[in-house]
């Protein structure tokens, strides 16, 4: 029985610090965005999140990867060597 209050300290620790952790994340996630909202207004004006509900945007477009010979199929210039 001499045990009990460290064992019960120990278990209030390990449920409390995470818990305290998790809040403090939590109250400064909600600050942060208050901040935000305040200085971008995009934000401020209702504007969507550019990576919207699918994550973020694909960085080469709706088109996919651009063809690397041109429209015609003619190689690249940027990538020919020799003279021109």
């Amino acid at each position: 029985m001499t045990h009990l209050p460290f064992i019960a300290a120990a278990y209030a620790i390990a449920i409390g610090v995470p818990l305290w952790l998790v809040i403090d994340a939590a109250l400064r996630t909600r600050a942060s965005g208050r901040r935000l909202d305040a200085i971008d207004p995009r934000r401020a004006q209702g504007a969507p999140d550019p990576r919207g509900a699918q994550g973020a945007p694909d960085p080469r477009g709706a088109q996919g990867a651009p063809d690397p010979r041109g429209a015609q199929g003619a190689p690249d210039p940027r990538r020919t060597r020799g003279a021109p």
